[in-house]
Formats: C-alpha cells, structure tokens, sequence
C-alpha cells in the first residue's frame, strides 16, 4: 500500500465481472427470496378468497333454502290422507278472497285425490289429481276432446281448458300428476278454472 492512500473498501466481482460492494452483495442474494415469499404469500391469499367465496356462495344457498321451506306453509293436505299418496299433490294458495277452498272436502279413493273449491259464482269446483296415468293418452285428450279449447301458461306448464259434454274443465300434467278441475258448464264462469289453475302450488 502506497503511503498516504485511504483504504479502499472490499469490493466482491460477480461472474459478469460487474463490481459490487458487500451491502449490496446481501441485497441481491436476499431480495429474491423475499420475493419468492411474497408471490407464495400472494398465491396462497388468492386460493384462500376463493375458498372463501365458494363457502359464502353455499352458504347463501343453503339459507335461501331454509327460508323458502319456512315460508312455505305445510301442505293443507290431512296428514292421514297425505300419508298414503305417491305422487306430487297441488293445492291452490293465495286465491282471490272470494275462492274458498273446502278443508273437509279432501278424499283418496282409488289413488285419486279430490277436494272442493267454492268459486265465485257460488259453484263448487271439483278437484282431482292422481298419478299420470301410462295407458291414456292425456296429449290426446287435451289437444283432441277439449272443445271451445284455450291455453294458459302456469308455473308448471301449459294448461289446457274447454268444454267436455256439460262440464268446464281445465287440465294440467307437472311434475308426474294429472291435475284436473271441472264445474258445470252454464253454470260456472271459465275464468275461475283458470284463477284456481294458476294459484297451484306443488306440496
């Protein structure tokens, strides 16, 4: 060392040949795992809203699911006589005031469920439903038989109304079960089939 040079400070050469001094050396060797932590920190976080999400998404389904069932009232149907059917039964709710659906009227005879509803117009409309039949040809029926025909869409479908002989009727076939309305034909007014059709609510 030449007398009277300051000291220089110890510089490290990396493979390029670029000088790079001890702070810096830690720098380098230091800030790409820092890195790799980060961008392991962050993918970990990504998959970790994601579960989150996913867990609030079923979670709201499962408590739309329990609303829905708190609300919708039990069936109306006796429990003694709901007991012995197997097949998806309807029951109109939220009529007009002046539809009067008859507790006591509820039968199964033959696997055929019947009950009655007081119209307005003072007639009782019988109500029947049972299990589609597989030998007969309700398409048939519905597009062939039903005079003075006219359609009406449901929650359920298409239903059909017309005039058979001396009754009005109104046909619907959901979720496996025929139902079926009839009143008679100058007596009743068409438009109370098609109330009562459309106020059906499956149980």
């Amino acid at each position: 060392m030449v007398k009277g040079s300051k000291k220089q400070p110890v510089n490290f050469i990396d493979l390029r040949g670029a000088k790079l001094n001890k702070s810096r050396l830690i720098q380098d060797i230091t800030w790409p795992t820092t890195q790799n932590r980060l961008v392991k920190w962050f993918r970990k976080s990504r998959l970790s809203s994601r579960a989150v999400l996913v867990l609030i998404i079923f979670l709201l389904i499962v408590i739309a699911q329990i609303v829905n069932q708190f609300f919708h009232s039990a069936s109306p149907i006796p429990k003694v006589i709901r007991s012995q059917i197997n097949f998806t039964t309807f029951v109109p709710t939220n009529m007009p005031h002046d539809y009067l659906l008859q507790q006591n009227s509820y039968a199964l005879d033959k696997s055929v469920l019947t009950y009655t509803i007081q119209a307005p117009s003072n007639q009782q409309v019988l109500v029947s439903e049972q299990k589609e039949p597989s030998n007969f040809d309700i398409d048939s029926f519905q597009h062939d038989l039903i005079k003075n025909k006219d359609t009406e869409n449901t929650r359920y479908g298409t239903a059909y109304f017309g005039n058979i002989e001396h009754s009005q009727i109104g046909s619907l076939v959901a979720a496996g079960t025929w139902v079926f309305l009839s009143e008679p034909l100058q007596a009743g007014n068409p438009h109370e089939l098609v109330t009562i059709m459309k106020a059906m609510d499956k149980y």
